[in-house]
């Protein structure tokens, strides 16, 4: 029974995710980055997604910051002019709501692409790149794999280092001087350096031993396409038509030089919003409806 949307086939989880992440990077619409930004968030809050508040904290929103000042510093383009710091650097409205739309889609895109790595494991993605490209498939699932496994490492690494140093100065706690943190950081890395070969080794001798440059090699899997992920593939699909269409007619192309310009609100961009909303609340829908009939079900026991 599949309760939840990344328990679905994997080419319908891919689709999804690759509709989703390509229209909300190709629109300047504000109301699409804000449709697509609630969309991802109440998806996190649905899954209830570990550290997804201190991840927003510590990466996207210093990255925001950052963007938006060197956006702010060196651009001074449009004609509605907020305030002036001195002569020539002025903050127009235009370039503020050029930061806000970036904002908005580095947000949201940064966000889709963790609820994907959430999803598309390394079951999933080696099952979409066992029939073709499947080396570059398998480079991509090591390197999903290797970087939290190296931050983990190092992190280990550096506690045990640390307790070391700790243990030789007799718990003194005083501030370490300048050579006893590069003498800790260097233990840090050449640890960390050995380990990475050593662990490579031993990856490579578990895909020789498993007969991965084989030709004809096959994958296991126990996927099986259903009339849900039918549904979801149809919907999926009417959906990709409507937002063509809308991208055709300019429904989300928004000016942003010299002046702020919307395109005109007619049938065509409200099917075009309508349709984008429905698209990324799906997955949530679905994970919702899922967790409601999981109550139903325990509550009869």
């Amino acid at each position: 029974m599949k309760l939840r949307f990344k328990e679905y086939h994997p080419l319908c989880d891919a689709f999804f995710y690759i509709l989703c992440i390509v229209f909300t990077a190709i629109s300047r619409h504000p109301l699409t980055m804000v449709i697509s930004l609630c969309a991802s968030i109440l998806f996190h809050i649905i899954n209830r997604t570990e550290k997804m508040f201190s991840f927003f904290l510590k990466v996207i929103l210093p990255i925001i910051l950052i963007t938006t000042f060197i956006n702010l510093l060196f651009n001074h383009y449009g004609v509605t002019v907020l305030f002036s710091l001195r002569p020539g650097f002025n903050v127009t409205l235009e370039v503020v709501m050029q930061d806000i739309l970036l904002c908005l889609c580095f947000a949201s895109i940064t966000l889709w692409f963790k609820a994907f790595s959430d999803s598309m494991g390394f079951r999933k993605l080696s099952f979409l790149f066992s029939g073709w490209l499947s080396s570059i498939g398998m480079i991509l699932v090591l390197a999903m794999r290797f970087i939290p496994a190296y931050i983990s490492h190092a992190l280990l690494i550096g506690s045990s280092v640390r307790g070391e140093y700790m243990v030789y100065r007799a718990g003194d706690k005083s501030k370490r001087s300048l050579k006893e943190r590069f003498h800790e950081g260097s233990s840090i890395l050449a640890s960390l350096f050995d380990w990475s070969l050593e662990s490579s080794i031993e990856t490579a001798d578990s895909l020789n031993s498993r007969g991965f440059s084989l030709k004809g090699r096959t994958i296991y899997h126990d996927y099986s396409w259903t009339f849900r992920e039918t549904i979801c593939s149809i919907s999926f699909t009417l959906i990709l038509v409507l937002q063509i269409i809308s991208l055709i007619h300019g429904s989300f192309d928004v000016r942003y030089n010299p002046v702020i310009k919307f395109p005109v609100t007619d049938v065509v961009s409200v099917s075009g919003f309508i349709s984008f909303g429905v698209l990324v609340l799906i997955p949530s829908l679905i994970d919702a409806a899922g967790a409601i009939k999981w109550k139903r079900l325990m509550s009869r026991l």
